[in-house]
């Protein structure tokens, strides 16, 4: 299945992201006869470029936002839907968001130099304001659940749109890979987010 193929190649991805750390961040290139212990994705490193720093940094800072938000949901809301699909989106994002992390490890990149910002200074698309989270804070029940969807549908659309960006000007390999990966479980994600919504 598609989450087995995924959990595959994040367990790949973490056993490289050890064998590099391991190695320690020496500036001097690899000896030529030293390049068989490099690990064996896609090359070491594959190649790379801002946009796919861009789009791993971005992801992470909407991966917290994430779990801000599932963090609210047991404590707000009494639908059992919603809990459970809470729920979902949480687990879901755990390997993806450990993806994200090997991906700066292995382009030797900071995921907290510029962590919620776009390449252009911009806010992460999708990022949901300070002022609607301090209200999901503060409600309870239909009303909670109902803005909750709300924002949560715009928070999702807004990883599909970082995918879609990834797809089309990113260059490492296993970046765009994953990109489309994600655009397919966010697009589920959000068709029961919306049928909630409807039915609420």
């Amino acid at each position: 299945t598609e989450m087995k193929n995924f959990s595959a190649r994040l367990l790949l991805l973490l056993v490289a992201a050890l064998v590099v750390s391991s190695c320690g961040h020496s500036t001097a290139p690899p000896k030529a006869s030293s390049s068989t212990e490099q690990p064996a994705i896609t090359g070491a490193p594959a190649a790379f470029n801002a946009d796919d720093v861009t789009f791993a940094t971005n992801m992470i800072a909407n991966y917290r936002q994430t779990t801000e938000l599932t963090a609210l949901v047991p404590d707000h809301s009494t639908d059992a839907e919603l809990i459970k699909l809470a729920s979902d989106v949480d687990a879901a994002q755990q390997p993806e968001l450990e993806m994200m992390k090997v991906f700066l490890v292995q382009w030797d990149s900071n995921s907290d130099d510029n962590s919620g910002q776009g390449g252009n200074g911009n806010a992460v698309a999708g990022t949901i304001d300070d002022a609607t989270m301090a209200r999901l804070g503060s409600l309870r029940g239909q009303d909670f659940d109902t803005l909750w969807l709300q924002s949560m549908i715009g928070h999702q659309q807004g990883v599909v749109t970082m995918a879609e960006a990834e797809t089309a000007h990113g260059t490492n390999v296993d970046a765009v890979a994953t990109a489309k990966q994600l655009i397919g479980t966010y697009q589920g994600q959000l068709g029961r987010m919306q049928q909630l919504l409807g039915s609420g």
